[in-house]
């Protein structure tokens, strides 16, 4: 009984092998990326096809695809983790993100509530539940949403802009400029939180903060540390600092001085995952027309290989 029970177990697993394997995503249309991306995402594929009930492989796999835009393969992977791991919020709050850049916004705000029940205590969720949530005018439902989060942590950029913004809808200056004072003195380079203050502070009859013809100069800063976006930079193509130092020291003046001094970078000193975070933060705001994968890249491997020269 005990062999013929054994056999049976044996058999399901490897039915259930196939049939995860099937689903699995075929790593194409990898061309366009730089050579070491392209490697890693087939190993990573090879690993997971040699271990296909491994979650965190499946969920790596699904990262890597996420961060090179990858918004085919990226959503089968994270399926196939949740399906694996229901419990786990990682998978869900990751396709949440992949569908908020689709514009599938209704699907992002039904995953990020379902994040919010397995993990109540993530601000990060419920800050980026409700920015989703005002930009569908459901203001008092964002409102909720921004002050949960702001009860697990008081100075939270986001949730403090999103109260911010709730407020400047409604025409209450006052209470934009008592939202974000605060949280800018913890964050004085949170560009989108100052502009607004320079607004509300002109709306109540006080000088803003900077002059409007200094806002393109209000530097762009990394405002927050978020364990799974920092994981998805450290897996996006600029993780691998494989570029030209001598090239990105050239077109470091270029690229970065449109928001901020090259005197700041200069006088910067972080590790390789923060220049990463930050260059991803700029190429985000910036778009890759003005800050492309391998410019980027070949910055970020000047700035960090500068830390060991």
């Amino acid at each position: 009984m005990l062999l013929v029970t054994g056999g049976i177990w044996l058999c399901v697993q490897r039915i259930r092998q196939r049939t995860l394997l099937k689903k699995l995503p075929v790593p194409l249309n990898l061309a366009g990326l730089q050579p070491a991306v392209r490697d890693q995402i087939l190993q990573l594929d090879a690993e997971v096809r040699a271990s296909p009930r491994s979650v965190d492989k499946i969920g790596i796999l699904g990262i890597t695809y996420h961060a090179n835009q990858s918004f085919d393969q990226a959503p089968i992977c994270y399926q196939l983790a949740i399906g694996l791991s229901p419990n786990d919020y990682r998978w869900p709050y990751y396709l949440a993100i992949i569908k908020e850049e689709l514009g599938q916004e209704d699907q992002a705000i039904k995953l990020l509530n379902h994040v919010t029940q397995l993990n109540p205590g993530y601000a990060h969720a419920w800050a980026r539940l409700g920015n989703l949530l005002r930009r569908s005018h459901r203001l008092d439902e964002a409102k909720t949403a921004f002050s949960l989060a702001r009860n697990l942590e008081p100075l939270h950029p986001y949730a403090c802009l999103g109260m911010a913004r709730i407020a400047a809808y409604r025409g209450d200056w006052v209470t934009v400029a008592t939202t974000l004072e605060p949280m800018l003195q913890a964050h004085p380079l949170f560009a989108p939180a100052l502009r607004l203050l320079s607004q509300a502070y002109i709306q109540m009859g006080r000088k803003p903060p900077f002059g409007e013809a200094d806002s393109v100069k209000v530097p762009i800063e990394d405002v927050i540390d978020e364990p799974l976006l920092d994981a998805l930079y450290e897996r996006s193509a600029l993780a691998l600092i494989r570029g030209n130092p001598d090239r990105g020291k050239a077109l470091l003046p270029k690229r970065c001085s449109r928001c901020h001094t090259i005197t700041r970078i200069q006088q910067a000193h972080k590790s390789a995952s923060q220049w990463l975070h930050t260059i991803g933060r700029m190429q985000g705001q910036a778009g890759r027309e003005w800050l492309s994968d391998s410019d980027a890249a070949d910055i970020l491997s000047y700035l960090a290989n500068r830390l060991h020269g």
